[in-house]
């Protein structure tokens, strides 16, 4: 990514193709926190200047950077790849743990489950 050999275009697709999807490996499963978030994307500023040659002290604004390589942003790679797994297991008419999780009710003390009860009101 630091080489001046490659152009921009090439690094790119190289960010895209390759160390994105590294990055975001199982991300789908992952209950991310704003620090995570956050360290996230310092990675990914991080390698956005890295592939510009471009040092921190250097001062010049992400935007800027960003306008410049075009790569996917991976908080937007994240949120799709979240949404699109939500949708996969909603979708499906299996039992499989993954949908009896999302639909699991803590029982209480006197057995009873919380949550909504059959006519839709909530206990």
């Amino acid at each position: 990514m630091k080489s001046t050999e490659f152009s921009t275009a090439i690094k790119r697709k190289v960010f895209n193709t390759c160390i994105l999807p590294c990055l975001t490996y199982g991300c789908e499963t992952w209950s991310l926190t704003k620090h995570h978030r956050d360290m996230l994307s310092y990675c990914q500023r991080a390698m956005g200047r890295s592939m510009m040659s471009i040092r921190k002290q250097d001062k010049i604004k992400y935007t800027t950077i960003r306008s410049k390589t075009q790569v996917t942003d991976i908080l937007t790679k994240l949120d799709q790849l979240k949404w699109r797994w939500t949708g996969h297991t909603l979708r499906n008419n299996q039992e499989k743990w993954s949908k009896i999780v999302t639909d699991w009710y803590q029982e209480t003390e006197k057995g009873k489950e919380e949550g909504n009860t059959e006519d839709g009101k909530t206990s």
